[in-house]
């Protein structure tokens, strides 16, 4: 997953899911830190959103939260709280997420689970940005400078977005765009790819939000952002993109080039038309066809 073979990991999911016996595996999590029933479905619920895959992705994470409840193993509930709350605030569910993640934080810090803790307080963070809390900013990156402090490297690029993105929001462009740096320089360390066209894309957003000059600079961005994402068939982040870009477009006198362009990926989704991103590009579509 981390490496954006997608297709792939989204198989190896399904198989593991396919493997898994609860009979048989269902104390592993008290052995081993983790039940693997439960891994496989939040990395699941992950890689499906990623893929464009929305309404599965929330049954996929709800499916493997509960199977985390039903074990009553705190470690591997807390993890299904965490990302739970990841994929609600990637779809705009804000005020769920919250509500998730905080009961992860609270369930961390009861058994002093330092990774969780830090990730869930991530998350809480995150929806707060979401709901435009002012405070969102500053929980999310008190959540990941604890995260950094447990030595964990894994995902740090997911959670730099999200810190980006967040300032963005409370038009915080010039830190937004220092995140965003950091998290560019996490992927080339790491190797860490799935979430470079995300930063891509908003490094485009950070610098347009800095100055109207930076249009240029910006659609660069976006279309790279768009490439990656098409090469990774992370359709979720062409999605994205291609907003980005068609906004630009239409600021830039080239509405039927943006229209044209979006139509298309738009039309490919048939699920997760409740999520914010979806209802951004249909109003945008609605705007270039009667412009």
């Amino acid at each position: 997953m981390l490496s954006a073979d997608l297709e792939r990991a989204c198989e190896h999911t399904a198989a593991g899911l396919k493997l898994y016996d609860r009979e048989k595996h269902g104390k592993l999590g008290f052995k081993f830190g983790h039940d693997p029933g439960v891994a496989h479905g939040l990395y699941r619920a992950l890689i499906l959103w990623l893929l464009g895959r929305g309404d599965e992705a929330l049954e996929a994470s709800a499916n493997a939260l509960a199977l985390a409840e039903e074990l009553k193993h705190p470690l591997s509930i807390a993890f299904a709280l965490c990302y739970s709350a990841v994929v609600e605030n990637m779809m705009g569910e804000y005020a769920q997420a919250r509500r998730h993640a905080t009961a992860g934080r609270e369930l961390a810090a009861e058994h002093q689970l330092a990774l969780w803790l830090a990730m869930n307080t991530i998350a809480v963070g995150w929806a707060d940005c979401g709901l435009r809390e002012p405070s969102g900013n500053d929980i999310m990156a008190d959540g990941i400078a604890a995260l950094i402090r447990t030595g964990a490297k894994a995902s740090l690029t997911l959670f730099d977005s999200a810190q980006a993105w967040g300032l963005l929001r409370m038009d915080r462009h010039d830190e937004a765009l220092r995140v965003v740096t950091r998290g560019t320089a996490s992927v080339d360390q790491t190797g860490e790819m799935f979430y470079k066209a995300e930063l891509a894309r908003l490094k485009g957003e950070a610098l347009l939000s800095a100055s109207s000059m930076q249009t240029d600079h910006s659609e660069r961005c976006f279309r790279e952002a768009l490439a990656v994402a098409r090469q990774q068939k992370a359709r979720a982040f062409e999605f994205r993109a291609a907003v980005s870009l068609a906004r630009l477009l239409a600021k830039t006198g080239r509405g039927p080039d943006a229209l044209a362009m979006l139509e298309p990926i738009y039309g490919q989704f048939r699920q997760g038309f409740n999520a914010s991103d979806l209802a951004e590009a249909n109003e945008l579509i609605e705007k270039l066809q009667t412009a």
